[in-house]
């Protein structure tokens, strides 16, 4: 930074340090002496076409000359006393053009912050791909289009405006009927070993502590139902007895469309969580598959308020498509009991029609040219996790347990917005980097292969604008990790960074973030993709985003009115008779500002003291990552941060050790 800065024209010399603010903050600060008639905003505004806009100092400030210490060198701790002039802080810069508006009264309400000015980067306020696809779904809203990779290309509101563009065809909002081709992930689900195939459900319980009208109630179910239309799905068999996936019409009745059961809880003598535990069990296991409906309803009144369960078949919904009914549910349900009839945000290209769009990616020239890279990935095995004896009555465990730990939320925060510079690396690198040194730590291996759930919403193959479009769109694909031996005793915190590096860079070097591994794997005819697809990976790792439901201005009027999580949760979302190809599944979740890493493992074959112990060291290497780059001001880049994909790590500390040299 300050030999970009001493580059300037007018900048006689530049020192750049980084200091805390009183919200416990690190910023840089630039101390420079110019020349004469040269002004701190132009420079500022000449630096930010040089380097990316996070690494532009907050504050610049004119010296006649840099204190030096009687040894001739800086005297860094000088510049640290030197008062900050307010007038020279990085100014707010308020948004200009109505694109500019537009988009900053989406960021606010994405991002959660109240104001934001043209050149402060969306990933440094705590965005991520999720939040990303957001944005472009409430532009979808006002009739504008843009790429989440643009997004990911131009950060800041200045560089993205000019590529918001006006939707060139409008999309139709009829109601989408009649048969829908497979997607990947749905024909994973097909090739699972589980006996009740109906009971594969996702689900959320909320609670409102003003009472539900029923009435509104079932008029905002009917709304969800008709205008989201894969929430209508159904699978049959054909006179073949093979599977096909239909999309029932809109205008079916509406006990064909979603089922709410109504349970009244009030002055109940008996325990009401059990009551609702075991409602809830019977409304898991009441999806028909065959007859629909694939929406399960049901409204628990107490005297405390109501909780409302929904539970959905997975066939119909990921993630992002949960993010998009809550927001609708809430939305919805106020103009019913206002007695307006309900008007939800344009539709985005059907599922239908996305489906229809891969299966003919399947066999593009463009897929196939990734078949060499997944075939690799494929034929390379790895070694398998220890089988532990539990030396316990087997048959009176669950099959599968969970053990989870929960960040602060100012450490959440600063995993979200904070620690990204240091490396450009996002929230999945970190948390990946750390379960990976966990298991280092307990299983070492030369290479580690781990399957990886993304929401597959980012794929340039889909061809049309998903944002906003209910369905199962997620992608699984394995992840090999080339390791290096923990043998670093002596330099331990060098062996974490080498790890959070190895991580970042394999993941940004896989094509098309994963989606093509199951457009190949279940589309793509053998003889065409010419891969043998071997067995799942011992481990998945799942990162879901952050996930809001309240909005954190409410009066306290509206929070009597607002759906906010409840602490009864959502019961058994999946069948026990599910015989799962991952030993441990490892997730993680934002949700009310926190972050949860939950690790759930098979019973059988892992001691929980294992576990809790892969846990603790999990935690215990988020924080120490998280730590070593906010200690760091500096930004270093790493190998897949150039185009040149043959690049290797080795190959770059030769460039930048020959380059410090000079």
């Amino acid at each position: 930074m300050e030999a970009a800065l001493s580059g300037l024209t007018g900048v006689k010399k530049a020192a750049v340090v980084d200091s805390v603010t009183a919200a416990g903050y690190k910023e840089l600060c630039a101390y420079l002496v110019v020349e004469g008639g040269t002004d701190c905003g132009m420079l500022r505004k000449a630096l930010a076409k040089k380097v990316p806009a996070y690494m532009v100092p907050a504050f610049f400030q004119t010296l006649d000359q840099l204190p030096i210490t009687p040894n001739g060198k800086l005297d860094k701790r000088a510049l640290a006393k030197i008062p900050h002039k307010a007038q020279i802080r990085q100014t707010f810069t308020a948004p200009d053009t109505d694109i500019e508006k537009e988009l900053a009264a989406i960021w606010c309400g994405v991002l959660g912050v109240d104001k934001i000015g043209i050149d402060e980067s969306f990933f440094e306020l705590g965005g991520d791909s999720i939040k990303a696809l957001q944005v472009s779904a409430r532009l979808h809203q006002s009739g504008k289009q843009l790429a989440v990779k643009d997004i990911f290309s131009h950060p800041t509101i200045q560089e993205l405006a000019p590529y918001v563009r006006s939707s060139q065809q409008p999309i139709s909002q009829s109601s989408v009927e009649g048969e829908v081709k497979w997607s990947p992930v749905q024909k994973w689900f097909l090739s699972q070993d589980m006996k009740e195939a109906h009971h594969f459900n996702q689900s959320v319980m909320l609670h409102r502590t003003n009472p539900l009208d029923e009435d509104a109630l079932r008029k905002t179910l009917k709304a969800l139902t008709v205008h989201h239309d894969a929430l209508r799905l159904i699978c049959v068999k054909d006179e073949r007895e093979n599977l096909r996936l239909y999309n029932r019409p809109a205008n079916i009745g509406e006990d064909q469309l979603f089922n709410l059961r109504i349970i009244n809880l009030t002055g109940a003598s008996k325990d009401n969580e059990h009551i609702i535990k075991h409602q809830v069990r019977e409304l898991q296991k009441a999806m028909d598959l065959e007859n629909g409906p694939l929406v399960q309803a049901g409204l628990f009144r107490s005297s405390e308020g109501d909780d409302l369960f929904l539970s959905i078949h997975h066939l119909a919904v990921d993630g992002i498509s949960w993010r998009i009914i809550l927001e609708d549910l809430a939305s919805g349900y106020e103009q019913a009991i206002r007695g307006d009839d309900i008007a939800l945000p344009p539709k985005t290209a059907s599922f239908q029609t996305y489906t229809e769009q891969l299966a003919k990616y399947a066999e593009s020239r463009r897929l196939l040219q990734q078949a060499d890279y997944w075939r690799a990935i494929e034929q390379h095995e790895t070694v398998a996790l220890p089988k532990e004896q539990t030396h316990i009555d087997k048959s009176a465990l669950k099959k599968r347990n969970t053990v989870s730990f929960t960040l602060a939320q100012q450490e959440t925060d600063a995993l979200l917005k904070d620690v990204h510079n240091t490396y450009n690396t996002d929230t999945q690198d970190l948390l990946l980097a750390s379960a990976v040194l966990a298991i280092q730590q307990w299983a070492p291996q030369k290479a580690l292969k781990i399957a990886l759930e993304g929401h597959g919403r980012q794929s340039e193959a889909a061809h049309h604008d998903i944002s906003r479009t209910v369905g199962w769109f997620t992608s699984i694909y394995p992840v090999l990790l080339q390791l290096e031996p923990n043998t670093w005793d002596d330099r331990h915190e060098e062996y974490m960074i080498r790890t959070l590096k190895i991580t970042k860079d394999t993941l940004r070097r896989i094509p098309d973030k994963g989606f093509g591994y199951g457009v190949l794997k279940y589309m793509t005819p053998p003889e065409k993709a010419k891969i043998k697809f071997g067995k799942a990976p011992d481990i998945t790792f799942n990162y879901l985003g952050q996930f809001e439901i309240a909005n954190r201005t409410q009066t306290e009027t509206e929070e009597l009115d607002a759906f906010t999580f409840s602490p009864l949760g959502g019961g058994e979302d999946i069948s026990g008779t599910w015989k799962r190809e991952q030993s441990l599944d490892i997730s993680a979740l934002v949700a009310e500002g926190k972050l949860t890493v939950n690790m759930t493992y098979e019973t059988n074959r892992f001691q929980k003291e294992t576990i809790e112990r892969l846990s603790q060291d999990c935690q215990y290497y988020l924080r120490k990552l998280m730590n070593h780059c906010l200690s760091k001001t500096e930004t270093e880049k790493t190998v897949s941060d150039f185009d040149d994909r043959e690049l290797t790590e080795e190959a770059l500390k030769n460039i930048t050790d020959l380059l410090g040299f000079h």
